[in-house]
């Protein structure tokens, strides 16, 4: 087929525009071959060494955006703690009112325990003093004690802080409080500091009578020794020791009234509280004033007695 022929036919112009791509793809490749081939060139970069630095760039590249990527996220770890702390910072006031506010609930909270404390041991002593005051006659068929003491018709004489007064079939009895039946325990409300106080109260009394004995004694003695001077001068010195005897026994009494009026102060306090506070209660202070009434009226006795003494011992 002549070259006519085939630019005559439908094929023609395909197959001479294949050729010409070819001629030129060859024309490319020589050129590229003396352009960058390192032999021809004189020693100059192959393109597969340029390849190979372009990856390590690239490498380089991706490792420093991998550091970045791990900054910006601890940038963005930074940035959520300070807006927590900011948040924090706003809140701190709210927070600082509500600590104050339960402070000052605690104190209320205190102050209110301490008050009923108070209200509850003042209840516990009109409790007290109500039902031993009410125990007095009480008859008992029988009672036992916790260390196996038995006794037959027992009348209550007197209940105080140390223990119960009885009368029995035997004759008279104190027994102490931590011996009694646990139920007596609990119904007169036994309390160990009060028994302490009586006790030392006790103490006391007895001392004080013990001296009062020892120097009635030592005045006998003396007198003995003067009877055979003078009979006068005997009846002297025993109204000087009546007048001794009997003022040792006014202290004592005195010394039970301020112990009475201070006890009638707390009953008058803790009836004033549940008054104010609008519950039930037991005033005490009428009991109280007539006890102290009775005991100023022994000293009033015993004054009497003393200035009698006086009057007599005038020569």
């Amino acid at each position: 087929m002549s070259f006519n022929d085939m630019m005559e036919s439908g094929r023609g112009p395909g197959v001479i525009g294949m050729l010409m791509a070819l001629a030129v793809l060859a024309i490319f490749t020589l050129l590229y071959l003396f352009a960058f081939d390192e032999e021809l060139m004189g020693g100059g970069p192959t393109i597969e060494s340029v390849i190979r630095n372009q990856i390590k760039e690239i490498e380089d590249y991706d490792t420093k955006i991998s550091d970045g990527e791990k900054t910006l996220m601890k940038c963005s770890a930074r940035v959520v703690v300070s807006n927590e702390l900011s948040a924090l910072n706003r809140r701190r006031p709210l927070i600082e009112d509500k600590i104050a506010t339960s402070k000052k609930a605690v104190i209320t909270a205190n102050s209110n325990l301490t008050e009923l404390s108070r209200s509850f041991a003042s209840y516990k002593d009109q409790y007290r003093a109500f039902v031993r005051n009410k125990a007095k006659g009480e008859i008992l068929p029988q009672l036992e004690t916790q260390s196996g003491g038995n006794y037959k018709n027992v009348s209550i004489r007197e209940v105080t802080a140390v223990g119960i007064q009885i009368r029995h079939d035997e004759g008279l009895k104190r027994i102490p409080f931590e011996d009694l039946p646990l139920a007596m325990i609990d119904y007169y409300q036994f309390d160990t500091e009060q028994k302490a106080v009586a006790m030392d109260m006790e103490r006391a009394a007895s001392i004080a009578n013990e001296v009062a004995a020892n120097v009635a004694s030592d005045q006998v003695n003396q007198n003995k020794a003067k009877q055979r001077e003078n009979e006068m001068l005997i009846k002297k010195d025993q109204m000087t020791r009546a007048s001794v005897a009997k003022s040792a026994q006014i202290r004592l009494i005195e010394n039970e009234i301020q112990l009475l009026q201070l006890e009638r102060s707390k009953a008058a306090v803790a009836a004033s509280s549940a008054r104010a506070a609008g519950r039930i209660h037991i005033d005490q202070t009428a009991n109280f004033d007539s006890r102290i009434l009775l005991k100023q009226n022994q000293i009033s006795a015993l004054q009497a007695q003393i200035a009698q003494v006086r009057k007599n011992n005038q020569p």
